[in-house]
């Protein structure tokens, strides 16, 4: 699953900021989450809209808009889209902890 892992329900819209965008992982369908990692942790940027598709070798592309925050926490209009590209070893904590996932 990826998300936003935050909750506020006193912030200005969506229950809280958009970040940071977070993946974990669940071997009883949805149950309970494990290994949770952050993909992406700017608190002054909005992450949304995550899609994700698994290659062959076990590559996870995962494509996402973000845009800044302006400084009344409105979301600026100018969005930009990125894309991730993880190895599935990244998502259980298996892969170098150090690194974040390649954006190119």
């Amino acid at each position: 699953m990826i998300w936003n892992n935050t909750y506020d329900p006193k912030f200005q819209s969506h229950f809280g900021k958009r970040s940071p965008l977070t993946a974990a992982v669940s071997q009883d369908h949805g149950r309970t989450w494990r290994h949770i990692r952050d993909i992406e942790t700017d608190p002054k940027r909005a992450f949304s809209n995550p899609g994700c598709r698994f290659t062959r070798d076990g590559k996870a592309i995962l494509n996402y808009w973000t845009c800044e925050y302006l400084p009344n926490w409105a979301m600026q209009d100018v969005i930009d889209i990125r894309v991730a590209v993880i190895d599935k070893s990244w998502f259980y904590g298996t892969a170098d902890n150090s690194k974040s996932p390649d954006k190119p």
